[in-house]
């Protein structure tokens, strides 16, 4: 969604991009001697051939933005990614941009193919402030010393498990003076804290 029509074909690159690399993730594989054909969804798809498609649709686009005519650039250091059981973000990517990565789907993965692109550098930066939390599945919360601390992780675990969460989702489901007891938790490293992400000032990004 845009608020004016002006950003329309940077709405229609991450579409069209995004498109192409569910498209190019079939694998068409030929089941019996009648040639009859099945669609398997991913299955031996290679990273490098859907970054590539994806990237070449995508900067194939331009947006016109105060007079001047600005290409559309892949976003470089963000990716589409697993999704493993309880956890958005898995630990394989699918760039957006051309790479050399010799990897393939597999049999039962799950994949984000997500795009973003940028008027800017297209590399993203953490900015000041905090957007979000996370919970470290390998920290234990046994030993904290503040009551809010205490509390937390067990409404964490129940409520978001290791999905990133904003404050407000946490006020949405009733939690009050969390401000200490969240400090303390990032401190010990049993949550992690994320920072907004920003290019240039000024530039545009589509997802």
């Amino acid at each position: 969604m845009a608020f004016h029509p002006v950003y329309d074909n940077l709405l229609a690159a991450v579409k069209a991009a995004t498109d192409t690399g569910l498209r190019v993730s079939y694998h068409i594989l030929e089941t019996t001697a009648k040639l009859k054909v099945a669609q398997e969804f991913g299955i031996d798809a290679r990273m490098d051939h859907i970054s590539e498609a994806i990237q070449g649709v995508m900067e194939s686009y331009e947006v016109e933005l105060n007079g001047s005519t600005i290409p559309v650039k892949a976003v470089r250091n963000i990716s589409g990614h697993t999704i493993l059981r309880y956890k958005i973000h898995g630990d394989r990517q699918v760039p957006f941009f051309k790479t050399k990565a010799n990897q393939r789907m597999e049999e039962g993965d799950v994949f984000a193919i997500e795009t973003f692109d940028r008027t800017g550098k297209a590399y993203v930066r953490d900015d000041i402030g905090i957007h979000g939390y996370g919970r470290n599945e390998n920290a234990s919360a046994a030993g904290l010393y503040h009551a809010s601390a205490r509390s937390l992780p067990k409404t964490i675990d129940e409520n978001f498990g290791l999905l990133v969460f904003s404050r407000r989702y946490l006020e949405r489901i009733g939690v009050k003076n969390y401000h200490l007891g969240m400090k303390s938790l990032v401190s010990s490293g049993i949550v992690e804290s994320y920072r907004p992400l920003i290019d240039v000032p000024g530039s545009y990004v589509a997802q």
